[in-house]
Parts: structure tokens; sequence; C-alpha cells
């Protein structure tokens, strides 16, 4: 007689299938036997990509980097607290809208409540954050429960609890079912045009943040707007930080794409500027001072040509922000080898730490550079290897992760893992000593110095070269220019990780600011018009 909870498992992963969800993370477990069943037919039928991990945390992380690189995959746990460890991606998956379904195995309902092992309220366990949530208890259909909930992760997770009875193994008579489901009609949006909702008479900027559209960054170049672009955003590489330190108060109107995180500076542009733009898809669009003269998905037509005289002072003061950031080559410091990775082998997708990482190439970058990618979503340090992993698996190409310290040892679980097959990535470590972030706030200054290496800075006792070849992977410490430039310039094959000692830096933009002032002050004698 067949397992009532294998053929119930059969019919899940049929479902997704049918829905389009094809990889799958799978983290072992007894309750969760059912699906690692069904997963290795559906295997043995070509129809899946199975990636197991042993650590529910860095599983589910992996599985936000196949959803990063356009992947809608599926993470699976048994229950108990194994359930619980997922609840940091999905935050990330829901900030940055990634679709991602959370699979939980879960003990018939009767069981919870009683005293019985490895059961708690899985149900809600997530609180808010999953768009979807359902749970199916054992016995139960499963098929249309699964159509309605990964309609929904379009928006960001949802959550599938299934409780599966006695017996958990193959009995030996389970078929493969078939599963039709609906044809879904997506329909068109149309979007306004840029003179509906742009005033071509302002002094305008574009901003772009992470996950920004590309058009509208392309047709703002083409009209000569400025763009202040993060690393992950298109349009990047232009020292924009430095540039818009110096001419905020000039700008009259900002055009925000995507999700823009990293500077204070840009915070403080879009909390004053007098006529604000939003262009958002997103379920949450990023408005957080809530004074947008519109909101909209999309732009189409052409952008209204910018001011020439606005577009010079511009292109001045970024052209003499690298003339002072090129003073920083060859200098093994944050900004220095952040700016020197930047411009080494630009094929090579980058992965980027939250942090002070991410925001030493915001600032040190110059030049265009497609695929760079980082966890902007709640832009936290957790999970940064194992999401890397996951991306490059997804787009089946080597992978260069950068960060600091503390968010490599955050993640350390993830050089254990071995998801076949195995990513040729190199992981960068920048290490300058702990938190170092903290020292560009209100909590570095000098009052506070003991209290801080205690309270913020927080330093680890891990050395990442001796953990990475604990774990079979390639590993050397770098302290010269010349010796890096080596390693970058070759290409990333297998596992390896780089440890990159820095001195830590209390503020990342001034110094480069202050430096781009002086080389204003130099090189035009007009420099009062243009700096304030």
């Amino acid at each position: 007689m067949p397992s009532e909870s294998v053929t119930r498992a059969r019919e899940a992963i049929a479902t997704l299938i049918a829905m389009g969800i094809t990889d799958y993370v799978y983290c072992p477990g007894s309750r969760d036997a059912p699906l690692a069943y069904a997963l290795a037919e559906a295997e043995k039928r070509s129809l899946v990509r199975v990636y197991p991990f042993a650590d529910e945390r860095s599983g589910a992380f992996f599985a936000v980097g196949l959803s990063r690189a356009g992947i809608v995959p599926a993470v699976i746990t048994t229950s108990g607290t194994a359930a619980a460890e997922l609840h940091p991606a999905l935050e990330e998956a829901k900030d940055q809208e990634l679709p991602l379904v959370a699979v939980t195995a879960d003990r018939p309902f009767e069981l919870i409540g009683v005293g019985a092992s490895q059961t708690t309220t899985q149900h809600g366990l997530y609180g808010p954050t999953p768009v979807a949530e359902v749970s199916v208890p054992a016995g139960a259909a499963v098929k249309e429960a699964i159509i309605r909930l990964v309609r929904a992760a379009k928006r960001g997770p949802v959550h599938l609890n299934i409780a599966f009875a006695d017996p958990l193994i193959p009995q030996g008579d389970e078929i493969w079912p078939e599963v039709r489901v609906p044809l879904f009609d997506e329909g068109e949006t149309t979007f306004p045009r840029w003179n509906d909702v742009v005033d071509g008479n302002l002094d305008t900027v574009v901003v772009a943040g992470d996950g920004a559209d590309s058009e509208v960054v392309s047709h703002a170049r083409i009209a000569g707007i400025p763009i202040v672009a993060e690393p992950t955003a298109p349009g990047n590489g232009g020292h924009a930080p430095v540039v818009l330190q110096l001419l905020i108060d000039r700008v009259q109107q900002v055009i925000v794409t995507g999700k823009p995180t990293l500077s204070r500076g840009v915070q403080s542009l879009l909390a004053q500027v007098p006529r604000k733009v939003v262009v958002s898809s997103l379920r949450i669009w990023p408005d957080p001072a809530g004074h947008a003269q519109a909101v909209v998905p999309g732009l189409r037509g052409t952008a209204p040509s910018a001011r020439a005289q606005w577009s010079a002072v511009w292109e001045t003061i970024a052209s003499e922000a690298e003339v002072a950031a090129a003073a920083l080559d060859g200098d093994m410091t944050l900004l220095g080898v952040a700016r020197q990775i930047w411009r080494s082998q630009p094929e090579v997708p980058l992965w980027l730490g939250a942090s002070n990482a991410v925001r030493a190439f915001d600032i040190a970058g110059w030049g265009e550079r497609n695929n760079v990618h980082s966890n902007r979503g709640l832009a936290g340090i957790d999970g940064t290897i194992s999401t890397a992993i996951g991306f490059g698996a997804a787009r089946q190409q080597p992978i260069r992760a950068v960060m600091g310290d503390l968010t490599f040892a955050y993640d350390m679980n993830a050089l254990g893992a071995r998801p076949l097959p195995e990513q040729d990535i190199q992981v960068i470590v920048l290490d300058d000593g702990g938190g170092s972030i903290f020292a560009s706030l209100e909590h570095g200054k000098p009052q506070f110095t003991e209290l801080y290496e205690r309270y913020f800075a927080v330093k680890q006792s891990v050395d990442p070269v001796g953990v990475a070849l604990a774990c079979g992977w390639g590993a050397q410490r770098v302290e010269t220019h010349n010796d890096l430039q080596d390693i970058l310039e070759a290409p990333v094959r297998g596992r390896n990780l780089v440890h990159v000692p820095v001195p830590r830096e209390s503020s990342l933009i001034t110094d480069l600011s202050h430096r781009t002032q002086i080389a204003l002050r130099k090189s035009s004698e007009n420099c009062r018009t243009i700096v304030p």
C-alpha cells in the first residue's frame, strides 16, 4: 500500500514543478524525508536541480542568491528549530521582494502543544514576513494551496507548512502524479511619459539604488541628467557620494529608481529636495520622508535634456573626484583595495558584503561596471557567502565576493557546504578589525574610544585563512598591492579565500571629498562658482 505522506510529497513537488519551480535547496531531517524521496524521483526524471545543505540558515541564503539571479527556488526543512533557521533569509527576501518558497515539514497538528519531540507552532512562525502562508494538515490535498501560494510569491517569500504522518518512507507503490495548473494572463502595464511627471526646467539628478530600472538610467544618461548610482545599480562608478556632498544644496528635483540605502548624503537629499519622483514597481516603494510628488511603475518616451550648466558643473566635480581618487592607487587601505578590485576583471561578477565593504566601492569605484550585486533588502551582513555561492550557481559562472571580517565570521558555515556542482568562487576578506562602520557614526567620536572597542568594534578571534583551509578551500594572506594584483588578474577557479588586512578608517567619504575640493581649487580659477 502506498505511503500517504510520500504520495502527498510527490503531489507537492509535482505541483511546484508545474508552477515553474525547478530549483530546490533541501535540508535533511526525518519529518521532511517524504519530500527528499519525492525530489530524488524528480531528479531522476531530470525535472529538478537539488542542492543539499546541512545548515538551514546557509541553505536559505543560498536560495536568496538563486532568487536574486532570476530563479524562483524552494528551500525545504524539517520541523522544529530547523524551520526557525530560515527566518533571516526570508526577511532579506521580503525586503528585496524576491520570490522564494519556504517549505517546512510539520508533525501532524494533533501533536502540537502536547509535548511531542521537535514540535512547535510553525504556522505563523515567521510573523508578517511571508507575503502568503498556508498550512496543510496531514492527509489533506496540497495542489490547490500550492498553486495559490506560488502565485503570491511574485511579491516576495511565501511559506508552505505541510504536516506528514508516519510512515515517512516509500512503500513501493507510489506513482509520479501528472499535475496541470491554470494558465495565468499577467496583462500589461502602461507607463506615463517622462514629461508627464518630470519637470525639465529643474536641476535634476537620478538616484539609482539596488534594483534600479536600467531604462530610466539609460534615458537619463542620454539626456545628460547626472546619476547618483550605488554599486549594484546601472550607471555606477562615478564617485557619486562625493559629488553629491558638494552639490546637494543645488539639486531641485530627484528621480528615484531602485532602493537606495548606502549614503547618508542621499538620504538627506531625499528628505529635503523640493520635488521627488519615485519610479518603482515595489509593493513598498522607497520614500521614507513620504513627500513624493509621483510614484510610477516606469517611464516611457524620451527624458527631457538637463540644463547644460548643471551637467557641466556635475561633470567637472566628478572628474576632479577621480583625480583625487587616483591618489589611492597602490594604497592597501579599504578605499584603495576597493578601487583595485573594482578595476580588475570587470567580466567577473562582484558580490559585495554589507556595511563598510559596499560603501567603499560606492565611493572609490570609477567607471561603470556591470554585474555587481549585494543583499540590500535589510542590508545586513547575514548569509553573504551563502548568497554569493547561490547567485554564482544560478548564473553558472565564477564569482568574486568581497566582505569585511565580521561579515565573513557571520557566515563561516558556508565554507563547509558542498552544493553540487561546486561553485568557482573567490572570497576576499577586507579585515579592519571588527565593526568599523560604527567609527564613521557618532559612536566613533574620540570620547567613546574605549567603549567603542568593547561594544561596537567587537573584533573576532578568527583566522580566515585557517578556517578556509580547514574547510578544504585554498587560502592566502596578502599584504602588498602587487601581490593582490597578481591574484585579481588570475582566473577565478575552484574555491579560494584571500585575507587582506587593512587599517580601520573613521570616515570613508570625508577624506575623498576633502581631496576633491583641493583638486578643484587647484584646477579652476572659478572654483567658487562650482563648489559653494
